[in-house]
């Protein structure tokens, strides 16, 4: 069982009854809140584009060794620099990978881009990182424990975890290291039809806002998870995760 600490919107990107399918066979990790700095603004991704996108196509460490690289530590100089290298550094690099940046250890989790300490990331890489990243958004800005998952090999699964957290919320998807930022969410059908059960009044990021068309933390909409999604893709997307949450 792994914790992951969740993200905090602000501004831009400032078993139950009638239980959805989608998803149930997926690869798996139970998550919460873990890391000491646990929110990060939506516009922190906005604000640092450009060091975002350079970091990309070059790796996080100097040779090898878990020491920072200029550009890492380039964007840790700038404002929520640091603070969103944390939750980067989390989703990519597995359990027991760190790295040493502006005199912080900054420590891996999830593991679902571990190349990227070595290299630069691939398009696959790349999107692998952002659905960890838009998937541990909370509009709110609180601690809900989760259950991500995804078909990805560090996204272990067991049967009492699945049974545990059976109520889908949504599935995240996209690329936020291209030319224009890509962040897609599908909401479930019991998230729509029944938003006020359990922890699902506390996880927004996939119900969409009439006023702008988007998503409440600014995500494109996708529609219905079961009316686009099959088995571990959505909307044509492979690299997608999908948070659940505990039965209310």
């Amino acid at each position: 069982m792994k914790l992951i600490t969740t993200l905090a919107v602000c501004g831009l990107l400032g078993a139950c009854a009638g239980e959805p399918t989608f998803g149930s066979t997926e690869s798996h990790v139970e998550s919460s809140n873990r890391l000491a700095v646990n929110r990060l603004a939506v516009n922190r991704l906005a604000v640092n584009r450009l060091a975002v996108n350079r970091l990309a196509v070059n790796r996080l460490a100097v040779n090898g060794m878990a020491i920072a690289s200029a550009d890492v530590e380039a964007l840790a100089a700038e404002e929520g620099g640091l603070e969103l290298l944390s939750y980067m550094v989390s989703c990519a690099l597995p359990e027991g990978a760190s790295l040493a940046v502006a005199g912080e250890e900054l420590r891996g989790s999830l593991g679902v881009a571990p190349s990227w300490l070595d290299a630069g990331l691939d398009v696959s890489g790349q999107r692998w990182l952002t659905a960890c990243l838009l998937a541990r958004v909370n509009y709110f800005g609180i601690e809900v424990r989760l259950s991500m998952r995804g078909a990805n090999d560090a996204l272990t699964t067991t049967a009492e975890e699945r049974a545990a957290y059976p109520v889908l919320e949504g599935a995240f998807w996209g690329n936020l290291f291209g030319e224009t930022a890509d962040k897609t969410s599908c909401i479930s059908s019991y998230k729509a039809t029944a938003p006020q059960v359990g922890s699902l009044p506390l996880r927004e990021c996939t119900v969409t806002d009439a006023a702008t068309g988007r998503t409440r933390c600014d995500y494109t909409p996708a529609g219905t998870c079961e009316d686009i999604c099959e088995g571990s893709q959505c909307a044509g997307a492979s690299e997608v995760i999908s948070v659940y949450l505990e039965a209310p």
